[in-house]
């Protein structure tokens, strides 16, 4: 018989074994009776020779390095696309662009009769989540199917202007773990979403100070909240029971082949990706594939995994063979990228590859052997005609066999195409494959490049400079619509009109109904004082985009130029629906309900604006006047005081307080003596105002002064000449009140 003790220790240490291997954990059954977790973290525009385990020395990536320690990591692995939205797609639903439809960023969303990774995980119990950090992969976009929670939230992110359009790595990672750490008796899947090495490089001081290339910086800051996502599962006892991936969406360029950044062409410092799966309890540890690797194959070799079914038609296959040291039948690896097409009009680029050798389709069409040429700068199709033939007859039957899934509109408004372009995109359109005709973006390089450069300048407040070189670039590419709308924007930035409107009607040649170059045509119009034109523009611009709130805009205030203050109330009410954080649509609003007579409405409007940007002076301005007009007295002057409180010294919010003080049945007993001293601010500050002296006169009168209220009205009366004539009768009445001792009171 044992000892107590000794059989007590044997006892728990049974019930230690069974627990663990139930997948049972202290805060609840994570482990989902045995089904791992399943942790996505993607990189934006990551290369993979900035990072430890692809072979740099300059120590960027600790967590990520760790990972492929613990892990299998894929030497060479290809993303499908060089753009963030259709590459994520791809990953997300394993079928190649000609598929999902998703060829460029911002264009269209995902259709709704493909299956995603996240209801395969959903539709088995699992707890989803999705964790963004750019606008590209807002929820507009269709990548939101399957999840229960998808955190698209940039509010108080870094962006352009008043639109947010990224947020870093940290506040990703603070979201991710706040519903992680989230108590739940189900598995997870999540999808972390890191944007921070795309450009802009702006990494946090402590990482640009310890790298000198801000790059390499902006991968290291990633890096380390990776790092946090670690430890928090390695501190919650579930690493050994969490598959993790590690996966970019393409890559960058540093201006190998001349380009710069990414999306243009399809050689490997776009398209080659590090890939890494990392999974304790079941994969290798430190192992390395050489066999090539797709973002398409990740959605089945999850499934497998898991010991599911995999979906039926997915383009990619799965990988679990080769996670486990097993040889895989060789498929060719496929890629493309339309935004030549898409943007400017010029031939998209398709590639395949069939180890060592990669075949582009293009006007000139390129080989490359990467067995001697890694870095694609020797084209060898002359030498290699048949190669050449076979792999484009393959690429052919490839390309034959992608049968396209319909795809989703999206609404964007001028902010969001303004933080599309501010992220380094264009807006796109519609375009074919055929390349007839079409030239080379290999041709045109330097013309993009003059292009990037010239919507930097307007972005930086240069719009005559960027309009400059633009008008160059349109004479060497006349039939890159999208070159024609950028210098109608620089136009209208330049506040020259009567051009942005030429260049507007030449956007619109081949995409006569694009919303958004017709909204530049309308604004142009409207900017000239063409009003009527505007909202025919405007309006036609509603039938592409009904949603379009900066169409609204303009027809709010082309209608109230017109004196037709029904219509522009209808439209700027349709522009705050659709844009409920617009500062400038909630203004408008608040200004034609003052003019229609609905100033309470006008003050409910105010108030939002002022929650919004509390030191938005127009909306103080106005507010006083909207309460005042309401008959809220009180709630006026206290409007009027927050005013000067948040602006102090402003001589408009002063006098409005000195007049509410002067002549307010709402006004406190002891408010005279301040009236008198704002209102002599007032006249100090524009001794020609007549409507200063008329404020200065109250707070006399207020002050029991009556003589110097007398002689304060008769100033206001002299002052009253041209525009502000139509004063003189309100103060002659006042006269009138004054000589007989008598103050004015509202």
């Amino acid at each position: 018989m044992l000892p107590t003790s000794i059989a007590t220790l044997l006892a728990v240490a049974v019930l230690a074994v069974t627990l663990l291997s139930s997948g049972c954990r202290a805060n609840g059954n994570r482990g989902g009776g045995g089904e791992p977790n399943v942790l996505l973290i993607t990189l934006d525009t990551t290369r993979v020779d900035r990072l430890g385990c692809y072979g740099h020395p300059g120590g960027t990536s600790p967590a990520i390095d760790g990972l492929a320690t613990s892990g299998v990591r894929f030497e060479t692995a290809y993303s499908q696309v060089p753009l963030t939205l259709p590459s994520h797609a791809s990953l997300l639903t394993g079928t190649y662009p000609g598929v999902n439809g998703l060829h460029v960023n911002g264009s269209s969303s995902l259709g709704a009769s493909l299956p995603t990774l996240a209801e395969s995980f959903s539709a088995k119990g699992f707890r989803t989540g999705a964790f963004v950090s750019s606008f590209v992969l807002h929820r507009v976009f269709g990548l939101a199917r399957g999840f229960d929670h998808y955190d698209d939230d940039l509010a108080g992110a870094r962006g352009s202007s008043a639109f947010q359009v990224e947020r870093g790595a940290d506040e990703v990672t603070e979201a991710a773990l706040a519903w992680l750490g989230a108590s739940a008796d189900r598995p997870f899947f999540a999808w972390v979403h890191y944007y921070d090495p795309h450009i802009p490089y702006d990494p946090p001081e402590e990482f640009r100070s310890r790298f000198d290339d801000t790059y390499d910086g902006e991968i290291a800051f990633m890096d380390a909240q990776i790092g946090r996502l670690i430890r928090w599962l390695e501190g919650e006892g579930l690493r050994d029971d969490t598959v993790v991936v590690v996966v970019a969406d393409h890559g960058e360029s540093f201006d190998e082949h001349r380009e710069p950044q990414h999306g243009l062409f399809v050689y490997d410092t776009t398209m080659r990706v590090p890939m890494i799966l990392s999974w304790p309890a079941r994969l290798p540890r430190g192992a390395t594939v050489e066999q090539p690797a797709r973002l398409v194959d990740l959605f089945p070799t999850l499934l497998e995994l898991m010991g599911w079914s995999a979906a039926p038609d997915l383009d990619g296959r799965s990988l679990v063979a080769a996670l486990e040291g097993k040889p895989l039948a060789p498929l060719p690896v496929y890629g493309e990228s339309a935004y030549a097409r898409l943007g400017y009009g010029w031939a998209p680029l398709r590639f395949i590859v069939d180890e060592p050798w990669k075949y582009i389709e293009a006007p000139q069409p390129e080989l490359y052997d990467r067995s001697v040429d890694p870095g694609e700068t020797r084209n060898v199709l002359t030498d290699n005609v048949k190669m050449a033939s076979d792999l484009r007859e393959r690429l052919i039957e490839l390309e034959i066999e992608m049968v396209p899934r319909e795809t989703g509109d999206v609404q964007l408004d001028g902010e969001a195409l303004e933080g599309l372009r501010a992220l380094g995109y264009l807006g796109g359109g519609d375009g074919g494959d055929a390349l007839d005709g079409l030239r080379d973006p290999k041709e045109m390089i330097d013309v993009y490049r003059g292009h990037l450069r010239a919507m930097k300048w307007i972005k930086e407040g240069r719009p005559e400079e960027g309009a400059q070189l633009l008008e160059q670039l349109v004479a060497e590419s006349p039939e890159s619509d999208e070159m024609y709308d950028s210098l109608g924007s620089a136009y209208l930035a330049a506040r020259r009109p009567i051009d942005a409107q030429r260049a507007f009607e030449n956007s619109l040649r081949t995409a006569p109904g694009h919303p958004m170059r017709l909204w530049g045509l309308a604004e142009a119009l409207r900017r000239q004082g063409d009003f009527p034109g505007a909202i025919e523009q405007f309006q036609k611009a509603l039938l592409g985009r009904p949603d379009l709130g900066e169409a609204h805009r303009g027809l709010t205030v082309s209608y109230a130029n017109l004196g037709d203050f029904q219509k522009a109330y209808v439209h700027g009410r349709r522009h705050v629906e659709i844009n409920s954080t617009s500062t400038n649509a909630l203004i408008n609003l608040a200004n034609i309900c003052l003019t229609i007579g609905k100033p309470a409405e006008a003050a409910e409007a105010l108030e939002k604006t002022l929650a919004l940007e509390p030191r938005n002076t127009m909306a103080h301005y106005t507010l006083w006047e909207a309460l005042h007009s309401s008959g809220r007295q009180a709630d006026a002057l206290g409007a009027a005081r927050r005013g000067l409180s948040v602006m102090p010294g402003d001589i408009e919010l002063g006098c409005a307080l000195g007049w509410l003080l002067a002549v307010s049945s709402a006004a406190p007993a002891d408010g005279a003596a301040e009236a008198l001293e704002l209102s002599r601010r007032c006249v100090d500050a524009n001794p020609g105002n007549p409507r200063g002296h008329d404020v200065l006169a109250a707070a006399h009168a207020a002050n029991g002064d009556f003589d110097a209220a007398v002689a304060s009205i008769r100033r206001a009366i002299e002052r009253a000449q041209g525009p502000a004539a139509p004063l003189r009768p309100a103060f002659e009445a006042r006269l009138r009140l004054y000589e007989s001792n008598q103050r004015y009171l509202e």
